[in-house]
């Protein structure tokens, strides 16, 4: 059976939401299990924000829903919906960091992110500019590589979760092979046999020959 962790999210923002509606849409199925790791508090008040049918699952209890729940403690502190809060990104944080354990000891098959607010993370004092950072850290990873996929369809980011302003000087070849690598490695291991590797230039129509922007072929210089 495949066992996937799904981490709440900022508790202050939409993840107990999506959740709530997601999950009932997995129940009875025998070869996936879904573990929500979160505060049943933020679930409960979720579900009363929602009522209706989700108010009547939850009552009814897990299966109802579709999940499992791995219970984390609510921090000090008041959670208001739609405020940015040390609170609640200690529990964003709290809610990662036990998806992780669960992965890496085996007792998940892999995380499934809720959407989290930087801002409040870091005003937790976890100083990560996404779940990218942070799950690198958390598993002792070295240079991680973001890779979304829609259909037939993936991008690799060489560069992610910086101001524009820095995204030139971060730039350098070094940084590049180890993107093309990462990306070649997990195409491989998803059962593409021959991939094909586009890489995006910075500026438009590739600069130009500079009449629209030098700025990547003097980083790549250096």
């Amino acid at each position: 059976m495949t066992r996937l962790a799904v981490t709440v999210g900022d508790p202050a923002g939409i993840g107990p939401e999506i959740i709530l509606k997601a999950a009932p849409k997995f129940a009875g199925r025998r070869d996936l299990e879904l573990v929500v790791v979160a505060p049943r508090a933020s679930l409960d008040a979720a579900a009363k924000r929602l009522g209706g049918d989700c108010w009547a699952r939850w009552q009814a209890g897990g299966d109802a829903c579709g999940f499992v729940l791995e219970d984390i403690a609510l921090p000090g502190g008041e959670i208001r919906i739609g405020e940015v809060s040390a609170a609640a990104g200690e529990v964003a944080y709290a809610a990662i960091a036990r998806a992780v354990e669960l992965a890496m000891s085996g007792r998940a098959s892999a995380i499934v992110t809720a959407p989290i607010s930087k801002e409040a993370l870091n005003l937790a004092g976890h100083p990560f500019s996404g779940h990218t950072e942070l799950l690198a850290h958390l598993s002792g990873g070295q240079g991680p590589v973001m890779m979304l996929a829609h259909g037939p369809m993936r991008v690799s980011h060489v560069s992610t979760h910086i101001p524009l302003s820095e995204v030139p000087a971060r730039l350098t070849p070094q940084r590049l092979r180890r993107v093309l690598d990462v990306t070649r490695d997990a195409l491989l291991r998803i059962g593409i046999e021959r991939p094909r590797i586009a890489v995006a230039a910075l500026n438009p129509h590739a600069g130009e020959g500079g009449m629209l922007g030098r700025e990547i072929s003097t980083s790549l210089r250096r």
